[in-house]
């Protein structure tokens, strides 16, 4: 029923896009859930086998004029659909606990008046028996604290903004589960109040605790967070608010009068109740309360060991060759090392550099194993995960966890998403051939070994650019800037939606940082008609403690209020060399880290990591359980920004042989990283799909054995490379929806942008026929009025069209 929103990364392990409890997968609006109407059976009146399909998947319509609905899910995507748990009572305690008298202020401003607080907005307007929207009252007012959430200020203030929404959230659902509230648009109305008020505090907890210097802050947001998720569970599995939705679909002409967003909705809410487990028997949905709270804790397990476990070892200075100064001079180094050492960590983002730049293979060799070794514990954390929701699936009524997921989304099942993935396979194979032939030879010139391993791929690839494009990364580097890529996003804003990107001061309580305010943006978007549409924060730099990839937090949402969304990376930034004049001017005009450079993948980052939130901040559902997530159009539109391109010193343009190697790089293993993310999506479909009987597949097993098959890498001995892959506690199963989200974007933008990617006649197309409508309308409408009948509606035309618009897109194409 409910969703926590982070989301984005660019997939491959570098960036990453998770999912808590509730989540979606990145290309939100390209899921898909077809639920039909029926006479509801709760199991007040019936229980239902453990082993039933859920019955809104396979009822009879009662919906007329060929509307029908179908998902894209909340945000987060279900871990938490069960029913009350014995833990209850545990967590009441814990919420009690935190109704101190410094709290209690805040607690009876919400108690009063919660519709009327912005940070519990409910925009319950003319909802009979829940009151309506006010202006905050005198004295109960909150100032905004990180990242404007309103009363944050303090970790100690996370423990009253959660019983706060605890309070708010049981006010509102109490009139309705008595019948007080018994409108059909009142019911659909009232629990989406209830979802946008929780989300209101778990969303930004969910952001504090991985992006938060302050390990007091983490710690805070982290029990918010797991009292909050518990508290959805009861939510989730509440058979009165369950049975007040079933009586607006059994009432007939109760919805009558809805819009097509307020259909789908009470389609999307019932069918996630019943894939939860709410149409089977007591004992049953108590077991599926206790797999769901050791599926969460399994989760969190996963992900605190890929961000805490880490070690430290010690090479030759003389190894380090090829790794930029810039990186090794981040790296503290132990009081009395002798000269001719070096300490490294094995941080994941330090790990990829050097194994990207480190031109000794011995090193790239044990970073790679120290690397993938630290979390080895991890394997059997994921195996215990898969057995879990494998369980839970049976439970729920589907053959695997894989089945539970698809079911949501428009592959529909994992046997359709198998045929994507070998479509798309078959399509790039023999180009990943002759690129892997090429590192094969390039290994061979440099260390007389063809044999590839998985710490050669990215170092080769590098080499070999470097030689075939006459690239450089530093001297690449030197023609994108921080600052001229903000304004290339400007730009894009400007050029497609008529938009302006105003960066605003950050007030003192706002900033998560530390100290130095660790480079925070804070940035406004104002439409030339709507005005402001809401604020996204910029969070680049890498620090201590902070989540370690590229992701995009939606602190909250913007059905009820302006939407406030994050932006985390963790760029390298080094400053420019000292003689960069512009690049100290261009500080000095518009902020301390414009001068600083970017790598081309890091502006592909930004850019892609921009969408997102572009389309967080552009959509307009009436309702908090549709509002949006993501197409990738953003970072499609950067090719056209060849005018940004500058050099930090000089302000000359890059020189066409520089463009022209650049093009020519992006193409060169197009067929490789394509492979890379199959791998993955294939490996992630194999851990969550069927089980054997009596246990689970090994998962080291099953990933060494993909690894060979279609990467054609040997395994390496005692490195677990999947134990440090964090898509699988949010992305189980969904980790496909990349590279099936690509394939739409890629036909949007052949067929509307790739003439002229700033045409505003096809922004607006874009975003008044998809961004603004979130997940409020079925994502085969939409993608039929951007790319016809054929490719919009599926099928195997429609599957072979979409293949052929990704190979061509992306260069993967065999010469």
């Amino acid at each position: 029923m409910l969703a926590v929103r982070r989301s984005s990364g660019a997939g491959g392990g570098t960036n990453t896009c998770r999912r808590w409890f509730a989540r979606s997968p990145a290309p939100r609006t390209l899921s898909r859930l077809t639920w039909h109407g029926r006479k509801c059976d709760t199991p007040a009146v019936a229980a239902v086998s453990a082993t039933a399909r859920p019955a809104a998947a396979a009822s009879g319509r009662f919906l007329a004029g060929g509307d029908d609905f179908r998902s894209n899910g909340f945000r987060r995507r279900n871990a938490h659909s069960v029913a009350t748990t014995s833990r209850q009572p545990q967590r009441q305690q814990r919420i009690s606990s935190w109704l101190s008298p410094s709290s209690s202020s805040l607690l009876a401003t919400a108690a009063r008046q919660g519709t009327g607080r912005r940070s519990f907005a409910t925009g319950l307007q003319g909802v009979a028996g829940v009151g309506s929207a006010s202006e905050d009252p005198a004295g109960g007012a909150l100032t905004p604290g990180v990242a404007g959430v309103e009363g944050l200020h303090r970790p100690e203030d996370f423990a009253p903004l959660a019983a706060a929404a605890v309070v708010e959230s049981d006010r509102l659902r109490k009139p309705i589960s008595t019948g007080e509230v018994s409108t059909p648009l009142g019911i659909l109305r009232g629990v989406d109040a209830i979802s946008n008020t929780v989300c209101s505090v778990i969303d930004a907890a969910d952001f504090v605790r991985n992006a938060h210097a302050d390990e007091g802050f983490r710690v805070a947001a982290d029990e918010a967070f797991s009292v909050l998720a518990e508290y959805i569970q009861d939510l989730n599995a509440d058979d009165s608010l369950y049975r007040a939705l079933c009586g607006v679909v059994e009432e007939e002409g109760a919805m009558d009068g809805f819009t097509g967003e307020q259909r789908r909705v009470v389609g999307l809410h019932m069918a996630e109740f019943e894939r939860g487990g709410i149409h089977l028997s007591g004992e049953e949905r108590a077991e599926v309360v206790a797999l769901q709270n050791e599926a969460t804790r399994l989760e969190r397990l996963f992900e605190h060991n890929i961000l805490a476990k880490r070690a430290a070892f010690q090479v030759n200075r003389k190894d380090l060759h090829g790794i930029p100064e810039f990186i090794l001079s981040r790296i503290p180094q132990p009081e009395g090392q002798p000269a001719d050492r070096f300490t490294l960590l094995t941080d994941q983002s330090l790990m990829s550099d050097v194994i990207k730049n480190a031109r000794s293979g011995a090193l790239r060799r044990a970073m790679y194993l120290a690397g993938n070794s630290v979390a080895a514990e991890n394997v059997q954390v994921l195996e215990r995960l898969m057995a879990v929701r494998h369980k839970l699936a049976l439970r729920v009524g589907f053959d695997s966890h894989a089945h539970r997921m698809a079911s949501e989304k428009m592959a529909e099942n994992p046997e359709e998403i198998a045929r994507f993935l070998e479509a798309l396979s078959a399509g790039i194979r023999d180009k990943a051939e002759q690129e892997a032939s090429m590192l094969r030879q390039a290994k061979m010139e440099v260390e007389g070994s063809s044999e590839l391993y998985a710490w050669d791929i990215s170092y080769y690839m590098g080499y070999v650019k470097s030689r075939e494009c006459n690239l450089d990364g530093r001297s690449l580097s030197e023609y994108f800037t921080l600052g001229g890529c903000l304004e290339g996003l400007r730009m894009v804003c400007r050029g497609l939606f008529s938009i302006s990107l105003e960066q605003v001061p950050i007030e003192p309580g706002e900033n998560w940082a530390g100290r130095s305010g660790g480079g925070v943006r804070k940035l406004v978007l104002r439409h030339e008609q709507e005005g402001v549409l809401g604020t996204i924060y910029l969070d680049l730099h890498r620090r201590e403690g902070k989540f370690g990839h590229a992701a995009h937090f939606t602190v909250r949402c913007g059905c009820y209020q302006l939407p406030t969304v994050v932006l985390v990376c963790n760029f390298g930034l080094p400053e420019p060399p000292p003689d960069g004049g512009n690049a100290k001017q261009s500080k000095e005009r518009s902020g301390k880290d414009d001068g600083r450079l970017m790598s081309h993948s890091e502006v592909e980052t930004l850019f892609h990591e921009f969408g997102h939130a572009l389309h967080s901040l552009l959509s307009r559902t009436e309702l908090q359980h549709v509002s949006a997530s993501v197409p990738d159009a953003v970072h499609r539109v950067r090719r056209g920004l060849r005018q940004q391109r500058r050099h930090y010193r000089t302000g000359e343009a890059p020189p066409p042989a520089l463009l022209d190697g650049l093009h020519r790089s992006k193409t060169l293993f197009a067929g490789l990283g394509i492979q890379t993310q199959l791998l993955y999506a294939t490996l992630d479909q194999q851990l969550f799909g069927r089980q054997p009987e009596g246990g689970v597949w090994s998962s080291a097993s099953v990933a060494d054995a993909l690894q060979e098959r279609i990467a054609g890498l040997p395994r390496c001995e005692g490195a677990f490379w999947h134990s440090r892959f964090g898509h699988f506690t949010g992305y189980g199963a969904s980790y496909y929806a990349y590279l099936y989200a690509k394939m739409f974007t890629s036909a949007i933008w052949e067929r509307h942008f790739a003439k002229d990617p700033l045409n505003s006649d096809a922004g607006e197309l874009l975003w008044k026929e998809l961004l603004i409508h979130g997940g409020a309308k079925d994502p085969h409408e939409m993608l039929r009025v951007l790319l016809g009948e054929e490719q919009g509606s599926g099928g195997d035309a429609g599957l072979r069209a979409g293949v052929t618009s990704l190979l061509k897109d992306t260069g993967a194409v065999a010469t």
